[in-house]
């Protein structure tokens, strides 16, 4: 899992929170990500 903070251009100061969840097969390599983001985050541009 990570936390990543994202701006959406350059004109927005303020960042948005999103957070990532990686699943691994079971040769260690990423099979699956799962973004998750508040639910206005593309209505803001």
């Amino acid at each position: 899992m990570m936390h990543d903070k994202v701006w959406l251009t350059p004109k927005y100061k303020e960042s948005s929170d999103i957070v990532e969840i990686f699943t691994f097969d079971k040769s260690g390599k990423i099979s699956r990500v799962e973004v998750l983001q508040q639910s206005n985050l593309f209505s803001q541009e």
